[in-house]
């Protein structure tokens, strides 16, 4: 009995020392972390996508270093590598709030106002508080001439914000 007991003990913690490696196999990487996020908030997109890169080979289904290398591409222009980068990670998360504003504003640029639609009332579905799904729903809803719609998205999102919209006819969002 005592033989038996020894051998499920043992077994245990070879699970439990395996798990913990596992967990810790790949430690993020704090300096570069930092330096990444720093290049990509000075506008150096180029040179954080390359860092978010390597942060990504250490751990590929890091959905924050994902989704900022999918950010680097969009504000880079590269709208095609953003767009991958984002799908990849609504794969993994399908109700990330993140990837589904920055598929909506990709969609925006390509100008799929529909496509850009569906993603960011995906995106208030994930998450209602969120002033910019708000903001990004009217804007696609004004280029399809939904106004009445747009203005309730713009509305909410004033009430999150409490900053007024400004009219978009002013601002060159009318739909002629």
């Amino acid at each position: 009995m005592l033989n038996l007991k020894a051998i499920i003990t043992v077994g245990l913690l070879v699970i439990l020392q395996t798990f913990s490696c596992w967990s810790n196999a790949a430690p993020p990487n704090d300096g570069l972390a930092q330096a990444a996020n720093a290049a990509f908030a000075k506008g150096h997109y180029s040179q954080a996508a390359v860092q978010y890169q390597q942060l990504l080979q250490n751990a590929p289904d890091h959905k924050e270093y994902r989704v900022k290398l999918a950010e680097s591409y969009e504000f880079s222009g590269k709208l095609e590598l953003a767009e991958q980068h984002a799908a990849r990670v609504l794969e993994r998360y399908p109700k990330s709030t993140e990837a589904l504003l920055l598929m909506g504003r990709i969609r925006g640029r390509q100008e799929d106002w529909a496509e850009s639609r569906a993603y960011y009332e995906e995106a208030v579905k994930a998450d209602n508080n969120n002033a910019s799904a708000h903001l990004g729903l009217g804007q696609a809803l004004m280029r399809l001439g939904d106004e009445a719609a747009a203005d309730t998205a713009f509305e909410d999102y004033r009430r999150l914000t409490e900053v007024p919209v400004p009219c978009p006819r002013k601002y060159g969002m009318d739909n002629d």
